[in-house]
């Protein structure tokens, strides 16, 4: 078998993005729809910050903020460059 360093090393920097920047945060987002399999988790864009989106597990909404520069893409469920990302708000703060 052969191993595989930059597998490895796309591995670990996907696990330390996940656990180190993005912060869970309370929210009053309603999740849109009531999950039929806990399987899964859906992901939302922030109405309010191009930066954040929201995760619905089994009807509760987590906050999570992407690493600095990055817009939440809603057509690939990430967090990326916001050229790629295209973010249009929803609503704007006041």
């Amino acid at each position: 078998m052969q191993f595989n360093t930059l597998n490895m090393i796309n591995g670990i920097g996907l696990l330390l993005i996940v656990a180190c920047c993005l912060s869970v945060a309370e929210s009053t987002f309603v999740c849109p729809v009531q999950q039929a399999d806990d399987s899964f988790a859906l992901l939302y864009p922030s109405p309010t910050n191009c930066s954040q989106f929201y995760e619905c597990v089994r009807g509760v909404a987590l906050l999570y903020s992407c690493p600095v520069d990055l817009h939440f893409n809603s057509r690939r469920k990430v967090c990326d460059y916001p050229q790629r990302a295209k973010c249009q708000l929803l609503q704007r703060t006041a």
